[in-house]
């Protein structure tokens, strides 16, 4: 039989129709397969992109806006933790390791110390005993010290009052010797 139906039109004749069969929907439904095939296509290799929440984006924004150099470090350095080597005439000598520094490799600083230096033994106990989660406190101690007390051996954090990035010879506002105990 071929398709053709019979319809009753508008005026109640009768009026012969031929059917298209079943094409129109093997073409639509092609159709839609293509375009959900490009679209699965098109979004599975897009750039894909992390995941990051906005304080995430925040710390990654501000690290970005500070460095603007390709060293992977800061472009403000206010202090260094090392070793003193020498000890001479208002001046330390430190071995900084690049490992717990902003540096690149383990360097020698030259440290100038005035009468403005603020010097300190900062005692810091073996063990924290007594210490709870989220409880705050003064956990270590601070102690004034002159200058003649600082020795080769001493483990020293150093601060500067400038951005001492790419120097190796700077004044100290202040110096603490890092006492265990």
């Amino acid at each position: 039989m071929d398709n053709i139906n019979i319809v009753n039109n508008t005026a109640g004749q009768k009026t012969t129709k031929k059917s298209l069969g079943p094409w129109p929907y093997v073409f639509i439904s092609l159709a839609a397969g293509i375009v959900l095939a490009s679209a699965y296509f098109l979004i599975s290799n897009s750039p894909k992109k992390e995941k990051t929440s906005a304080l995430e984006s925040q710390e990654k924004n501000a690290f970005e806006k500070t460095d603007s150099q390709d060293d992977g470090l800061p472009d403000e350095i206010y202090a260094y933790i090392g070793t003193v080597t020498a000890v001479g005439e208002n001046q330390l000598v430190i071995n900084a390791p690049a490992n717990g520094n902003y540096l690149l490799t383990d360097t020698e600083l030259k440290v100038i110390v005035d009468e403005e230096t603020e010097l300190a033994n900062l005692i810091i106990p073996q063990t924290l005993e007594g210490v709870k989660p989220g409880v705050s406190g003064e956990w270590f101690k601070r102690q004034e010290i002159k200058f003649d007390q600082i020795k080769a051996g001493d483990r020293v954090t150093v601060i500067a009052g400038e951005n001492i990035k790419h120097k190796t010879e700077f004044k100290a506002i202040k110096v603490e010797v890092n006492v265990i105990q």
